[in-house]
């Protein structure tokens, strides 16, 4: 969650420094933009990435079960790597454009 919330407030400081850049917006509004933007940005990418993290959570891990290979390593591990995949996905990818 930490890493979709750094997502979120980088993609907010890229659009909000582009808006100040084209003399849409003042440096000091810009501040008081950008926390709010990135929660905003990172509880919406939440109704996806939750669930598309369950879905394919749910079979690897009773597959790993099955083989007897569910460990504490291993779930950390592929939990990390599929949300830094899905979080940067979402980063490359804006719906709002």
């Amino acid at each position: 969650m930490i890493g979709l919330a750094v997502i979120s407030f980088g993609s907010a400081y890229f659009e909000f420094s582009n808006r100040v850049a084209s003399g849409a917006l003042k440096e000091a509004e810009r501040w008081t933009i950008v926390p709010g933007w990135s929660i905003y940005l990172a509880v919406l990418s939440l109704l996806f990435v939750l669930p598309l993290i369950a879905l394919v959570g749910v079979p690897l891990s009773a597959l790993l079960l099955r083989l007897r290979r569910l460990t504490y390593p291993v779930i950390a591990g592929g939990t990390t790597a599929f949300w830094l995949a899905l979080s940067c996905l979402l980063w490359m990818f804006p719906s709002n454009e």
